[in-house]
């Protein structure tokens, strides 16, 4: 899937579907392997798909070296 196209051209579907997709793997992961509490990986989480989000709107981030899930984590 290109994630930078499909957040350029239906950014509402797009961000629903990365939550969708990586949320509760990525707060076990942050709540396992770096010791947060699971508050705190919910609002890592959260930020982490607004950066990523303003990077790809303020043309920060035009290409992913690595797999959209590994951007997040």
């Amino acid at each position: 899937m290109d994630w930078l196209s499909y957040l350029k051209t239906d950014e509402n579907k797009a961000l629903r579907d990365i939550y969708t997709l990586f949320r509760a793997e990525c707060i076990a992961w942050l709540q396992k392997e770096m010791k947060c509490s699971e508050e705190d990986s919910i609002e890592v989480f959260q930020m982490a798909v607004i950066i990523l989000y303003d990077n790809v709107a303020t043309g920060k981030l035009v290409e992913l070296t690595s797999s959209i899930k590994t951007y997040l984590f």
